[in-house]
């Protein structure tokens, strides 16, 4: 099964010291985001994978394996002002071995 190469997750995860979320943005991959990420064990709820949040970013917890619509712009904002990184699928795909 593939997993995140924690070390280079640590690099761009905000969430110290737990080094756990990082951030997904890529609607025009968004079913191959959810199909890698569901690959890897990840789940969601069911409202996340609603068409009415096909706009939003996902956070990716590592450590509760979950990920999830972040429903506030302002949420993300904050985290790229911590020096977050809002990640397309080719950057997400670098992460994982």
């Amino acid at each position: 099964m593939k997993k995140f190469d924690i070390k280079k997750v640590r690099k761009i995860a905000i969430d110290i010291p737990n080094h756990q979320q990082i951030y997904v943005h890529d609607h025009q991959n968004r079913n191959r985001v959810i199909k890698l990420l569901y690959e890897m064990g990840y789940t969601t709820d069911f409202e996340s994978l609603s068409e009415c949040y096909k706009h939003l970013p996902w956070a990716v917890n590592i450590r509760q394996k979950r990920f999830f619509t972040v429903g506030s712009v302002a949420v993300i904002a904050c985290a790229v002002q911590q020096g977050a990184k809002v990640l397309k699928l080719d950057q997400l795909s670098d992460l994982i071995h």
